[in-house]
């Protein structure tokens, strides 16, 4: 009678350490699963609206424009060094402004060669001093 009485307290506590999903797959149990929502007084029906549509993704144009400043300047073979950010040298022959506190002053070829962060550039019309600001046209 002891052994039987074991016997069945043991299958008991086996059973009951079974969960009913565990057959299946046991990611089951930590799914997401949909709130309910109740609608207000006067909410119409969720059949009979629209569905949110999604928002447009804001558009962004990258700036090709190319700025830098004059580093040197040799009045008398019209010529300048110009100073631009890592990889941002304009390509060759490419024409720029200098401006000096906002005003055009000057008109630049970029002719090269270059070194580092400088290039080298004609001065075609008006006058260029150090720190003039270049950007391109």
């Amino acid at each position: 009678m002891r052994l039987l009485f074991i016997f069945a307290l043991g299958a008991l506590a086996l059973a009951g350490c079974r969960s009913p999903n565990s057959a299946g797959d046991s990611s089951a149990q930590f799914q997401a699963k949909p709130e309910r929502v109740s609608p207000r007084r006067g909410d119409k029906p969720a059949a009979n609206s629209p569905a949110p549509r999604p928002q447009p993704l804001p558009r962004v144009t990258p700036l090709n424009e190319y700025s830098g400043r004059i580093v040197s300047v040799n009045p008398s073979l019209k010529i300048v060094v110009l100073e631009f950010p890592l990889g941002g040298f304009p390509p060759l022959d490419m024409k720029m402004s200098a401006y000096r506190q906002g005003q055009k002053m000057a008109e630049v070829k970029v002719t090269g060669p270059s070194r580092d962060q400088n290039i080298a550039g004609d001065i075609l019309a008006g006058e260029a001093q150090v720190g003039d600001e270049v950007r391109g046209n």
